[in-house]
């Protein structure tokens, strides 16, 4: 390649750091501690709904967690069966070290 070479593609499956992230200084303080992160279970209805009407399902044995990274960067969901489970799913998503505060 002439000039410059282009950097190697991400891991399938695994994110970069958001580039918003990036740019809040404020919250990358103890950055590498883990990228602050708050996890929550879901109250999902009998027909699989959470409290704001969006459709989860029901798997039985599994319940769905809600990710928010600190700064309103990024969030998600992810099924599991248990708390433990989700924080190694959610840290499966991404590249970059990741905290849990609660």
């Amino acid at each position: 390649m002439s000039g410059r070479e282009q950097s190697a593609a991400p891991t399938p499956g695994r994110r970069r750091l958001p580039g918003a992230f990036k740019e809040n200084h404020a919250a990358m303080k103890n950055q590498e501690k883990g990228v602050p992160t708050y996890l929550s279970k879901l109250r999902l209805n009998s027909g699989g709904y959470d409290s704001r009407g969006r459709y989860f399902g029901n798997l039985r044995g599994t319940s769905v967690y809600r990710f928010d990274f600190a700064g309103d960067i990024e969030s998600g969901h992810v099924r599991a069966r248990t708390r433990d489970h989700a924080k190694t799913e959610v840290r499966a998503l991404y590249k970059f070290p990741i905290r849990f505060k609660r």
